[in-house]
């Protein structure tokens, strides 16, 4: 049987409910003896998988493919397709791959359809490409606006974090290190049991002292796939299927860190009794670590930190102490080229000035004294530059937490 070029044109012209059957039907009809195998899900991404070194795969000539370019980087495009027909070489095997987008219950929907030798050679490159689309190597998933997205540079950001990085006090990060460790060691023991083999932890505390930089070198030691929450928020759709569908994507990825950002807005309005159900539900051999990080951790409801089957443990990060400011300053000073570095009485009067000021508050102090001296690196030394821009900071800093004035009483 010829090719139509019109194939996937009248395709596309059908209900959107007809398209996969009707394609379905074509191709078989098309292909035989081959075999033809329809692989559904939005996140399938053949280029990418191309891109990545794992086959080869062209743009068949005479089919109007629906594809471009689209801007990477400073300097570098990467080709983008949407309704499509590629041929592919994988492992030896000649393949087809047909890509169809359309919009079905007001969304985007993907269906691709693999045409092989044999069902066997099907089965096995859709499961190839499918297991690299779902955990793509060398980028974390991000769930947000509804949909999941590969995150690069959170990758990037995890696999730069190192424990010796870290200030905390004494033992504290060593305790949740512990915590994890044993988890994820314990998979046999939990089994003999028969307890659920999940565990939920939740990092609370005013933002900036440390608790996504804790979350990024447990996943660097840990190893285990990384999927990132964001917001349960979407364009269309409901909360509750954000969060099933979150939910549905760990268990698949198990052995997986769960990491919910900033729970306390995440489970605002008809998200917490969803996130509820979907916690209480990951019971059996799941294998899921939920790492939660709260600013506001007053403002969660109790049914979700309360009870442990929830989260298991609630670790409090506060803004660092004396002894913690001094180390930070101390390893900050250590990186700085010779003529930039503090002496001891700079470090100790810094440490005095900055009571109960957050890590990110130090770390922008310090950045931002460096980038004056670097603008005018012989005009002031490095001292006068920190207290200069600490002095500055503290009044930001007064006047952002400064209670508004009252309203002035107008005169009848």
């Amino acid at each position: 049987m010829d090719l139509d070029p019109m194939f996937l044109q009248r395709a596309l012209e059908l209900r959107s409910n007809a398209i996969g059957y009707h394609l379905g039907r074509e191709l078989e009809a098309w292909a035989r003896p081959r075999a033809v195998l329809e692989l559904l899900g939005n996140e399938i991404d053949l280029l990418s998988f191309a891109r990545a070194g794992r086959c080869e795969a062209t743009f068949r000539e005479d089919i109007r493919n629906d594809a471009g370019v689209r801007w990477a980087q400073r300097g570098r495009i990467e080709h983008e397709h949407g309704t499509s027909w590629l041929r592919v070489m994988w492992e030896g095997h000649a393949l087809e791959a047909i890509r169809i987008d359309y919009t079905h219950d007001r969304s985007n929907t993907f269906t691709h359809f693999i045409v092989a030798e044999n069902m066997d050679t099907a089965r096995a490159f859709a499961t190839a490409l499918a297991d690299f689309c779902a955990l793509p190597p060398n980028a974390a998933l991000v769930f947000s606006n509804g949909c999941w997205s590969r995150d690069r540079s959170g990758f990037t950001a995890i696999q730069n974090a190192r424990a010796e990085d870290l200030v905390f006090p004494p033992g504290f990060f060593e305790c949740i290190r512990g915590d994890v460790r044993h988890f994820i060691s314990s998979r046999e023991t939990y089994a003999k049991y028969g307890i659920a083999y999940k565990r939920g932890l939740l990092f609370a505390g005013p933002p900036g002292n440390g608790k996504t930089a804790c979350i990024r070198v447990l996943l660097r030691e840990l190893g285990l796939p990384c999927l990132v929450v964001r917001s349960f928020q979407s364009r269309y759709g409901e909360v509750e299927q954000s969060v099933a569908t979150v939910f549905s994507k760990a268990k698949r990825a198990a052995p997986c860190a769960l990491v919910l950002e900033d729970l306390d807005v995440l489970v605002r309005g008809t998200a917490l009794s969803a996130l509820l159900e979907d916690l209480d539900g990951l019971s059996g051999d799941t294998g899921i670590l939920t790492l939660a990080t709260s600013n506001h951790p007053e403002e969660l409801d109790p049914a979700l930190v309360d009870r442990p089957s929830r989260f298991d443990r609630v670790y409090r990060f506060e803004p660092p102490a004396t002894s913690e400011r001094r180390r930070y300053f101390e390893r900050w000073n250590e990186r700085l080229e010779p003529e930039l570095r503090l002496d001891a009485a700079v470090i100790a009067d810094l440490v005095e000035r900055t009571g109960d000021l957050s890590f990110a508050f130090l770390q922008e102090l310090i950045v931002s004294a460096m980038v004056r001296w670097v603008a005018e690196p012989h005009r002031h030394p490095m001292p006068e530059l920190l207290r200069s821009e600490l002095d500055s900071l503290l009044a930001q800093r007064g006047a952002a937490t400064a209670s508004p004035p009252p309203p002035q009483r107008r005169e009848p």
